[in-house]
């Protein structure tokens, strides 16, 4: 019964990475069919996208402002418009 133990451990392992396979995908899918850049995902500014910061951002759009040292982007909630961060070039 060990054989049988071992084939339903394993089973269960190869199910489980193709679901996560699946939700990884789908996850990736949707975020890309939200239209929001990539390069303004990053919301903490430490250089890595996480899954969270992704999943965020459909709830996120970007207009252009101006300010005084030029054109910036703002990262702004949809809900309300209220900003959440500026992404300005630097000078």
């Amino acid at each position: 019964n060990e054989e049988l133990h071992f084939e339903m451990i394993k089973k269960t392992t190869i199910t489980l990475a193709i679901c996560a396979a699946l939700f990884a995908v789908a996850l990736t899918a949707l975020i890309q069919s939200s239209g929001f850049p990539y390069e303004y995902m990053d919301l903490n500014d430490d250089g890595f996208v996480s899954p969270l910061e992704a999943i965020q951002t459909l709830d996120l759009g970007v207009r252009n402002v101006s300010r005084e040292g030029g054109d910036c982007a703002e990262v702004f909630t949809l809900k309300d418009g209220m900003p959440v961060k500026q992404i300005c070039p630097e000078i």
